[in-house]
């Protein structure tokens, strides 16, 4: 039984009749097609339009779909993820051949690919991962705030849009084939003087914990690429997050191919960090409390969003007290990752004790 309204909420009353209406009945969080472009849909280079390159094109396009939705390629390795693979034309919604037009490569040159474009029903593949009790990465996800040094021969300089643009579209089109949003810093006069070159050439990512701090990023990532003499390019890179320090490196014949490399450990990070793990042995309940819900535009934000959260399997209805909103939240992934989930909606800031489970919506 919902606590009666205060005096203080009369004025709130006919908003409160139409959360009423729509909290009377329990409500299960699905997540909604459109929840994150392109998370559940990919493109695969294929040779030809014919029937085997058609079926080995939508097994890849799964094998990628299933890969950004988990956050790793850890997934692959799963016998039942293995066995759903195989049968993928029997999980396809659509699929259909287009040319693409790829980055340009060391000379210029813009080079078209044929490829295969297939999408999946969201709920299928998160209910493939979950029964395979492998996890899956929330669709809000942090972007990482990439530092880049490029080195071709005359020593390193710091990479941006203007300056370096075929590194960046590489580097933004592996990303984006993982589903991992990439933001590069701003470079500006003040951002120069503070971050001098040699400091992200070193990888000195104590350094950057300061200058990076602006942008809010969920990982900081700190690149090195060189060309060497024979054209092959080294990459070395740091992944920080929060404290934790990842140090990685890779070796290809190509500013694609070692670009690709570097968006795979971003992708693998984000994974470690930020991705949950369903399994009925996790069930747990917990009510959330969030405040500054003023409108009925604010608590169907605040659902959708809740929507969106890999760790929550179903939420009950809760009281309702002025511009408090009480949800009492279902899940198989444990409440510290519904917590993890929580802090990565941007819509949400945490208040009081993080025992309460209180939040303050913002509406953006």
């Amino acid at each position: 039984m919902r606590a009666p309204l205060s005096h203080g909420a009369i004025a709130m009353r006919p908003l409160l009749f139409l959360l009423a209406l729509i909290l009377t009945v329990p409500f299960t969080l699905q997540a909604p097609l459109a929840r994150a472009a392109g998370l559940y849909e990919a493109d695969v280079p294929v040779a030809s339009q014919d029937n085997s390159e058609r079926d080995a094109g939508i097994r890849r396009a799964l094998q990628a779909v299933l890969v950004k939705v988990s956050g790793s390629r850890q997934v692959l390795q799963n016998p039942q993820i293995a066995e759903a693979v195989s049968g993928a034309s029997g999980r396809v919604l659509q699929f259909y051949f287009r040319s693409v037009s790829l980055p340009p490569d060391e000379v210029g040159v813009v080079a078209t690919e044929l490829r295969l474009f297939a999408s999946f029903q969201p709920a299928t593949i998160d209910e493939l991962l979950r029964r395979a009790g492998e996890p899956r990465l929330s669709a809000n996800r942090p972007a990482s705030l990439v530092w880049l040094a490029i080195d071709e021969g005359a020593g390193p300089r710091l990479a941006s849009r203007e300056g370096d643009p075929v590194s960046i579209a590489w580097l933004e089109h592996h990303a984006a084939a993982r589903a991992v949003p990439l933001r590069f810093p701003a470079l500006d006069l003040e951002e120069l003087g503070a971050v001098p070159v040699e400091t992200v050439a070193a990888l000195d990512d104590a350094a950057l914990v300061e200058p990076s701090a602006r942008y809010g990023a969920g990982t900081v990532v700190i690149a090195r690429l060189v060309r060497g003499g024979t054209g092959e390019w080294i990459g070395e890179w740091k992944l920080r997050t929060g404290e934790d320090v990842v140090y990685g490196q890779g070796q290809a014949p190509t500013r694609s191919a070692v670009t690709e490399q570097l968006a795979a450990a971003v992708a693998e990070s984000l994974s470690t960090h930020f991705a949950v793990r369903a399994g009925l042995e996790n069930a747990e309940e917990l009510r959330l409390r969030v405040d500054g819900i003023s409108s009925l535009q604010d608590y169907r934000a605040l659902a959708a969003q809740l929507g969106r959260l890999g760790s929550v399997r179903q939420a009950l209805p809760g009281l309702i007290e002025r511009d408090t909103v009480y949800v009492d939240l279902l899940t198989d992934s444990g409440i510290d990752s519904v917590m993890q989930e929580l802090l990565l909606v941007p819509q949400l800031r945490p208040e009081g004790e993080p025992a309460e489970r209180r939040f303050r919506w913002s509406a953006q």
